[in-house]
């Protein structure tokens, strides 16, 4: 109630459109590869070349930066990186 319906699909459209922008750039890095098309709010990416292990200490790394949390998953069968916007 406190954002009203304008509000809500605001918000929703803003994460989608975040989640657009960090897949774009993905497929433009050399250290990042995008797995999967971006939808909705989810971008699915890998580090390239690396294992579990170098991609838990990368979000490890993140994770104690402060400013994102980002979680691991496995996309088919390869080592991935999930990026969810919300709110």
């Amino acid at each position: 109630m406190a954002y009203g319906r304008s509000g809500y699909q605001a918000l929703v459209a803003q994460s989608c459109l975040f989640a657009q922008k960090l897949g774009q750039s993905i497929e433009q890095s050399t250290h990042f590869e995008l797995l999967a098309p971006v939808s909705l709010n989810i971008v699915c990416f890998a580090l390239r070349k690396t294992d579990a292990d170098q991609r838990d200490r990368f979000l490890e790394a993140l994770k104690c930066d402060g400013e994102v949390v980002l979680t691991p998953t496995l996309f088919a069968g390869k080592p991935a990186i999930r990026a969810a916007f919300v709110n």
